[in-house]
């Protein structure tokens, strides 16, 4: 298999996290977040580089962190005022007919779900989980409900075409059209999604309680393996 190139989505500033320095910075296990999720991808050996976009006034960090844990083939490429933005200009560095897109904060990755991911040839590859409880509309009082059994809970990394991506991101710069995620770009554009089964463990840490979690779940895995 030919490798591609990977966007590692790491300038968010975490405001909800309520702490000094950035999550991808924040350590578990004593290794910071983003090293977690970089190692995975390393380890699966399918990638020639990682695409880092990184947070403006944070430079130093990112240029430590490569340093420090010697990584090798990485791009820094300076992220924008949104999620969306950032990757926008990170998909100007890609090279490769595909391209698999991560964030920092999911780092409870494998490399058997990277495989698992990488194995279909589709325009756009996105692993779901179903919705486990009810969802409802409104605000004060409830206005709707939603089906549970049509919601699924959408994760990350995410494999694309990457010429039909830059598509979507043009089109909805365009538009004005802002998304949370990349596939929900793709859709708007009128290309197939295709969903794959997620994996339950690859939860996003968003604020101290995920944190709080991931360092269990961290701390789990190191006593089962000695």
């Amino acid at each position: 298999m030919e490798k591609i190139e990977v966007i590692i989505l790491a300038a968010g500033a975490a405001k909800r996290m309520e702490k000094n320095i950035p999550k991808q910075f924040l350590r578990i296990g004593g290794k910071p977040i983003l090293i977690y999720v970089i190692e995975v991808l390393e380890k699966a050996g399918l990638f020639s580089k990682f695409i880092l976009t990184t947070l403006p006034g944070y430079e130093d960090h990112y240029e430590d962190l490569i340093k420090t844990y010697n990584l090798k083939n990485i791009e820094l490429v300076e992220g924008g005022e949104t999620r969306q933005e950032s990757c926008y200009f990170a998909l100007k560095s890609v090279k490769s007919e595909k391209v698999l897109i991560h964030e920092a904060a999911r780092p409870f990755i494998t490399v058997e779900f990277i495989n698992r991911i990488m194995g279909y040839d589709e325009v756009a590859v996105v692993p779901v989980l179903p919705i486990d409880f009810t969802v409802s509309v409104g605000d004060v009082y409830m206005t709707g409900m939603l089906q549970r059994d049509k919601l699924r809970n959408i994760q990350l990394p995410q494999l694309f075409n990457t010429e039909i991506l830059r598509k979507a991101h043009e089109k909805a710069r365009e538009d004005r059209f802002f998304a949370t995620e990349d596939s929900t770009l793709i859709f708007q554009l009128g290309e197939k999604v295709r969903f794959v089964e997620g994996l339950i463990e690859n939860f996003k840490i968003t604020d101290q309680h995920d944190l709080f979690l991931a360092q269990q779940i961290k701390k789990a895995k190191d006593d089962i393996m000695t």
